[in-house]
């Protein structure tokens, strides 16, 4: 595992197993070159599985994004996955990791709550796409 790069994070974000989840119209190639720029947007990789990105919403407090390719297999992505919000918790100043899935994508769902992760009541909202979404957190004690 390795901190992700601006090419690998526009290669997973492009992968046909995860453009499509991604929710953005059409099948244009995605930049996400500028989102590393931000210096506390964080993102990690694992050949051949996929990675994380991790966005700072506030001190402590960081957003994921799942970009496992589809095929890796459960038990591999569910292990990578905890060792990367390991390293956001032990390393990088995390105290709460919180997830945004669209209702649609039960796969990401699933993976968070096999990680811990517990849906908050009440914090449902209409993402900028248009997509009802849940909010998922993860509590650095939780871990």
């Amino acid at each position: 595992m390795r901190q992700i790069n601006t090419n690998d994070l526009n290669y997973l974000v492009n992968h046909p197993g995860i453009r499509p989840t991604t929710g953005f119209p059409g099948d244009e190639p995605l930049s996400m070159s500028t989102v590393l720029f931000n210096p506390g947007n964080i993102g990690f990789w694992q050949d051949d599985i996929g990675g994380m990105l991790f966005c700072q919403e506030e001190a402590h407090l960081f957003e994921c994004h799942f970009m496992f390719i589809p095929g890796s297999g459960g038990f591999l992505i569910k292990e990578t996955a905890r060792l990367m919000m390991d390293e956001m918790f032990t390393k990088h100043g995390a105290h709460v990791i919180r997830g945004y899935p669209p209702r649609e994508n039960r796969e990401v769902r699933v993976i968070g709550v096999a990680l811990g992760f517990r849906k908050l009541p009440d914090q449902d909202f209409i993402d900028d796409l248009g997509r009802p979404c849940e909010t998922y957190e993860l509590r650095k004690s939780d871990g």
